[in-house]
């Protein structure tokens, strides 16, 4: 019994490699999140911010095309959104700050309310790029954006660099987020 106590002893002690053991601190570091660390610009390289335009909500990423419809949506709340979704590339802080509006093609009025955050970003695995989904700048006004052509504008201001995307589209109302229309 005794040698197999000693034996026990001795393998437990050649596994610690000699570390001194503290109770306190793990024998092994937590696992680091698959996203820690990974860079969306290289190292010795010019950094290039980039902004690509969607919509979409939480989670979704759609690309948008010149004079593509996109859907006006009444929230829970009782307002109204045009989803947007963004992509950038050249980010290096962790809460770029994001402005979004809606504007008229016509007259070029603002048809949304101010929308202007410092946000964090989503990464997904194996792109170079990081993403905000299901954005929802408020429409006041339906009439101001239902079936005319319309600005999508999206601007990225991170760390003294900046970069803008736009799309011209048309709104049409879409499915509510919790009740049909009246």
């Amino acid at each position: 019994m005794t040698r197999f106590v000693s034996l026990s002893l001795g393998l437990a002690l050649s596994a610690n490699c000699g570390r001194p053991v503290d109770p306190m601190v793990p024998l092994e570091p937590e696992p680091t999140p698959i996203d820690a660390g990974i860079p969306t610009v290289d190292a010795g390289m010019p950094r290039v911010l980039s902004l690509e335009l969607g919509t979409g909500g939480p989670g979704t990423f759609a690309a948008v095309d010149a004079g593509q419809q996109v859907l006006l949506q009444r929230g829970c709340q009782g307002a109204q959104h045009i989803f947007f979704s963004l992509r950038a590339t050249g980010v290096v802080s962790e809460r770029p700050r994001l402005t979004l509006r809606v504007e008229r093609v016509v007259d070029g009025r603002v048809a949304s309310l101010a929308y202007s955050l410092p946000l964090p970003y989503q990464r997904v695995r194996g792109v170079p790029y990081v993403e905000w989904t299901g954005l929802t700048p408020v429409i006041e006004e339906p009439a101001d954006v239902l079936n005319v052509p319309v600005r999508m504008r999206a601007r990225i201001d991170d760390d003294g660099l900046s970069a803008e995307a736009t799309r011209e589209v048309t709104a049409r109302w879409g499915p509510d987020s919790c009740r049909p229309h009246p």
